[in-house]
């Protein structure tokens, strides 16, 4: 199989470990506690086994706009019973300033046997400076998501947030064989 990570979509701030506050990305400006309310209300609606629909993400989006969005960087790594899959790891680099990168490339692992094993895992950080980067979220991606990622036959959104604070919304990935 060929696995690609696509695109993230990253929430609008910095929550706390309580997810009741938090703040803008690159500023210090408080996040309405309206908005996180609402985004946690919004992310328990999604059907977490099923695709989601384009419509869905930007219904997560709005609004988005008012806040200062990061600067994406990370990694993301594929182990299949222990073993790293090679490239054993792919760094992540996009645009500054999104809520919504698109990975360059994108980063994809060729011929990964599929097994109950596989994984994906990696991590996403805010690139502020090279001294300062605050964590976005880490995430895996587990065989089952991947299994329903190939039976879409398209980009599958993976909704990470709960692995994230709610920073990490979800990621594109696309699973298809390679003959």
């Amino acid at each position: 199989m060929r696995i690609t990570l696509v695109d993230a979509k990253i929430g609008p701030g910095k929550i706390d470990a309580s997810g009741e506050t938090g703040t803008q990305w690159d500023s210090p400006i408080p996040l309405p506690v309206e908005t996180i309310q609402n985004l946690i209300r919004s992310l328990s609606i999604v059907d977490k086994r099923a695709a989601i629909a384009a419509g869905g993400i930007s219904v997560l989006s709005l609004g988005m706009d008012r806040f200062t969005p990061p600067d994406p960087v990370g990694y993301a790594e594929v182990v299949n019973g222990g073993e790293f899959i090679g490239p054993p790891r792919i760094e992540l680099t996009s645009q500054e300033d999104t809520f919504s990168p698109l990975w360059n490339g994108p980063p994809s692992w060729l011929r990964v046997s599929f097994q109950p094993e596989l994984r994906v895992f990696g991590a996403i950080l805010d690139n502020d400076s090279p001294f300062d980067s605050e964590k976005i979220g880490a995430f895996q991606i587990s065989y089952d998501v991947l299994v329903a990622a190939l039976r879409s036959g398209k980009v599958h959104q993976v909704q990470v947030a709960d692995q994230t604070h709610n920073q990490l919304l979800f990621l594109g990935i696309q699973v298809w064989p390679v003959p």
